[in-house]
């Protein structure tokens, strides 16, 4: 300050304050620092904060939502920016897919890019013998029966699908490329919410509705997706999903534990842990942006390739082997160990299966038998750990009360010196 109270200025008549605040500019834009709020920063918020809100249902955003904007600068007297889609659009794009990993992979569902949202009346097949058979240009899921896919592929043994033989299996690999190839990109080609990466398709197995024995099995077709999506914050995951429509809406993967079935359900479970080893034991097979590398999906896609291969051999096999054989190689169910172990299991082991009334005992060493409420025996399996939790945790199998464990123990006490019910392979209720 001057004597007189005025500032002081320099020759040029600018005033020591003023050239400091342009001092300070010139540091701030040779350092290529951006003041906190610049309005570049503050208008990117505003825009992801816009799509967030548009989509009412996506609930709370993630904490961290990487994002990547794709434009053109054109110099010129007023520099320009160009971009296809808009730098709008592409963020709008980014925030949904980031809305939509939450629920993308559903089991036994595809994703709908139509409708973003696997709960859908898309996403399941519309009858028991269709497979899903790829996208439309609009993101639609199409759902072609086993036999159109394989005529319009000229498989072999399609024929034997339509022949007295109803034990006839045929399989077919499907490339990701035929099941995307119609997409458009505004309707999710590209898009890593619910990626397929190989595909494949078979059938058919008779399943038979639970709770109604009177009715005749049902022909089903069973499509087998890998499947690459993204966990809520973002990181890829490869999935085995099974698509099926049962007759009796029970998970796909459930009705392959019919000991009909447990040759089939080796192959699935083989490809599922594949894809699960694949995945952890891969994690430099990525690219950049974080999406499976070609080597990573070109691994996917030979699991499942293996997977056709194995489906393939059993149904050579099953037409070489008389029903009889059948079931006797498939069924490793511990019948004479049933009373034993229904005498001795303690209350813990008496469950009820809700959907088909019956009585489950479980006894040691893997045994399961299933009973009628009146104490005769259904059938008896093996089963693991694992598919034991399963249909406990999805409430097939409840606890059995007391009142039910005494009328069950009471029921087995009446039977006593009744020969023991074995089974065929088709009459399983488990």
């Amino acid at each position: 300050m001057s004597a007189g109270g005025a500032p002081h200025q320099d020759p040029s008549g600018r005033s020591a304050a003023t050239g400091k605040a342009d001092a300070r500019r010139r540091r701030g834009r040779d350092s290529g620092h951006r003041p906190a709020g610049a309005p570049l920063e503050e208008a990117l918020a505003a825009a992801v904060a816009r799509a967030f809100a548009s989509l009412r249902p996506a609930g709370d955003p993630p904490p961290l939502l990487p994002l990547e904007l794709r434009f053109t600068a054109v110099a010129g007297r007023a520099w320009r920016i160009e971009a296809t889609p808009s730098p709008e659009e592409q963020i709008l794009r980014a925030v949904r897919e980031a809305a939509a990993r939450r629920d993308a992979f559903r089991p036994g569902r595809v994703w709908c890019y139509r409708c973003e949202s696997a709960d859908c009346a898309h996403s399941l097949p519309p009858g028991p013998e269709c497979v899903f058979g790829g996208y439309g240009a609009t993101g639609l899921p199409a759902w072609p029966t086993l036999p159109e896919l394989l005529l319009q592929r000229r498989h072999p043994d399609v024929a034997a699908l339509f022949g007295p033989a109803s034990r006839a299996i045929a399989a077919e690999f499907v490339s990701a490329g035929e099941l995307t190839g119609s997409q458009l990109e505004a309707f999710g080609r590209g898009s890593k919410t619910y990626a397929v990466l190989a595909q494949a398709v078979f059938g058919f197995l008779s399943l038979r509705a639970a709770g109604d024995q009177c009715a005749g099995p049902v022909r089903t077709a069973f499509t087998l997706q890998a499947v690459e999506t993204r966990t809520a914050r973002g990181a890829p995951r490869i999935e085995l999903n099974v698509v099926a429509r049962t007759p009796d809406g029970a998970p796909a993967s459930e009705a392959l534990t019919d000991p009909a079935h447990l040759r089939v359900l080796n192959v699935v479970s083989v490809a599922r842990r594949r894809l699960r080893h694949l995945a952890a034991a891969s994690p430099g097979l990525r690219t950049a942006a974080g999406t499976c590398a070609p080597d990573l999906a070109g691994r996917a896609e030979a699991v499942l390739r293996d997977t056709v291969r194995a489906l393939g051999r059993l149904a050579r096999q099953a037409g070489r082997r008389t029903l009889h054989a059948e079931g006797r190689g498939l069924e490793r169910r511990p019948t004479a160990k049933a009373r034993e172990d229904a005498l001795a299991a303690p209350p813990e082991a008496l469950l009820r299966d809700r959907r088909r009334g019956t009585v489950v005992v479980l006894g040691p060493g893997q045994r399961v038998h299933v009973y009628s409420e009146s104490g005769r025996l259904v059938t008896s399996l093996a089963l693991d750990a694992d598919a034991v939790r399963r249909r406990r945790r999805l409430e097939r199998w409840e606890p059995l009360d007391a009142a039910g464990r005494a009328a069950f123990r009471a029921a087995l006490t009446s039977r006593a010196g009744e020969e023991p019910y074995s089974p065929s392979p088709r009459s399983s209720s488990a």
